[in-house]
């Protein structure tokens, strides 16, 4: 997995898959649970 924005990731895929949408790339990381980043342990946050 990467830390890439949603954007990013559709921009690098399209050269290969040139009808790909958004949308679609975000329906297919939900499914297979990619779309949200694992909680960091140790972070403190302000």
């Amino acid at each position: 997995m990467t830390e890439l924005p949603l954007d990013d990731v559709l921009y690098s895929l399209q050269e290969t898959f040139p009808n790909l949408s958004r949308s679609s790339l975000h329906r297919c990381l939900q499914r297979h649970g990619c779309s949200v980043l694992p909680k960091k342990q140790g972070v403190i946050s302000c």
